[in-house]
């Protein structure tokens, strides 16, 4: 999925087709209705219902570093396959494959997370 649009202005319309593309990603999502905000006033720390986030979006603006959408059920991607992983990833046994993964993809989100509190911190 093309996420260009997340470094356009907020008025263009590139910026207000992504976020319909965004928001219907992320509702499929939804936790009881809510899911969390990733405009720049919550930094994905709050919870809303689908339009509430829509509408942040739009007026606060896009988290500017949040391209793997990990809080919305994205899965980190074969971007971080890098030889080195690759390399880490043979090495462990079939059973631990899964939790390498999982490892992975917590580190992406930590990293994410840094991102943010540098951001909204």
């Amino acid at each position: 999925m093309d996420k260009a649009w997340i470094k356009e202005p907020t008025k263009s319309q590139a910026y207000k087709v992504g976020v319909e593309s965004f928001m219907k990603y992320a509702s499929i999502t939804a936790v009881q209705g809510t899911i969390p905000c990733p405009c720049l006033k919550c930094c994905n720390l709050k919870r809303w219902a689908c339009e509430v986030v829509h509408g942040h979006i739009l007026v606060h603006g896009f988290l500017p570093g949040y391209t793997t959408w990990t809080f919305h059920g994205e899965e980190v991607s074969s971007q971080y396959d890098t030889p080195y992983m690759k390399k880490m990833q043979s090495k462990t046994q079939p059973k631990n494959k899964l939790n390498f993964k999982v490892a992975g993809a917590k580190f992406i989100g930590m990293l994410n997370s840094i991102s943010y509190f540098s951001l909204c911190g």
